[in-house]
């Protein structure tokens, strides 16, 4: 029985062998889905350096599960997967019934029930998930709302921002963020490189 120990000289391993990442117990939690998005475009794994420069510092930075892989190729499948741990469908995707995916057990379920305040935020139309909070396409202006999808993943970000600083947050918190300007047509309105 191990109570406590050292593992790769900075993670803490419990006596259920369960790494311990974290200085907190219950940490306020900003989990970003991103649309369409491939390690290819990492440095950090072995991709294309100078393209997703933040990405690779957020791998640096924070924790990085590598041993992920896309788990369906359309979004209402992959989110499923993702937020509950339900497999993608070929022929189908559970999201389209909502009586069904509201019996899933799914992390945000799991942290509401462990007192954690839930918001979505989502540039385009989202019509079901069971949090809270939900800011979507008809919470932006049409006049920020040029992508095809809605509003962009730079207004979507801004107002996740301005959110935090403006209003007063319940703590903890779990805030879902889900990116779609990389969706095809893939219309980012950011161009640094010469190769799209």
């Amino acid at each position: 029985d191990i109570d406590y120990a050292v593992c790769d000289e900075s993670i803490a391993v419990t006596a259920d062998s369960i790494p311990q990442l974290l200085n907190t117990q219950r940490p306020n939690i900003i989990f970003i889905i991103l649309e369409s998005f491939s390690t290819h475009l990492m440095e950090t794994f072995g991709g294309h350096p100078n393209v997703a420069v933040n990405m690779d510092k957020f791998a640096k930075e924070g924790i990085l599960f590598s041993n992920f892989y896309a788990n369906s190729f359309r979004t209402d499948r992959g989110l499923a997967s993702i937020i509950s741990g339900y497999p993608g469908q070929p022929s189908t995707s559970i999201m389209k019934y909502p009586e069904k995916t509201d019996k899933l057990p799914s992390i945000p379920r799991s942290l509401r029930n462990a007192g954690y305040s839930l918001e979505y935020y989502y540039g385009g139309d989202l019509v079901s998930s069971g949090i809270g909070k939900i800011i979507c396409d008809k919470d932006f202006p049409l006049s920020e709302r040029t992508g095809k999808w809605g509003a962009q993943d730079h207004v979507l970000f801004q107002r996740l921002l301005k959110d935090m600083k403006e209003e007063k947050q319940q703590e903890p918190f779990l805030k879902l963020v889900q990116t779609s300007s990389s969706h095809e047509p893939f219309e980012v309105p950011f161009h640094r490189l010469d190769d799209k």
